[in-house]
């Protein structure tokens, strides 16, 4: 009989889960080998109070800050200026390797 640890289920849960929060990786697994479930799970919490809370913020403030702009123009073009920045992206990735 094999007692081997399996690992997949924990990097699935890191790859995505956390898809773009790699830096708290390490602290996970680091806190994982070396110190309780509690700590993890503080680890956990405060990343993610702190992840959300940024995230509304920044919406909120552009939401807001957005609102106070005249932007008449920009709506009558924005379908316009949506495909204009897409083509640019990608004139830039394929012949400027951005």
């Amino acid at each position: 009989p094999q007692n081997k640890l399996k690992f997949t289920p924990w990097i699935l849960l890191a790859i995505f889960v956390m898809g773009p929060s790699e830096p708290i990786v390490p602290l996970l697994f680091y806190s994982g080998v070396t110190h309780s479930m509690a700590e993890i799970l503080a680890l956990i919490s405060v990343f993610t109070v702190a992840t959300v809370g940024t995230m509304l913020t920044i919406v909120v403030m552009g939401y807001y800050g957005y609102s106070l702009i005249k932007s008449d123009l920009v709506e009558r073009y924005s379908s316009a200026i949506g495909g204009a920045v897409v083509t640019i992206a990608g004139i830039g990735m394929v012949f400027l390797d951005w």
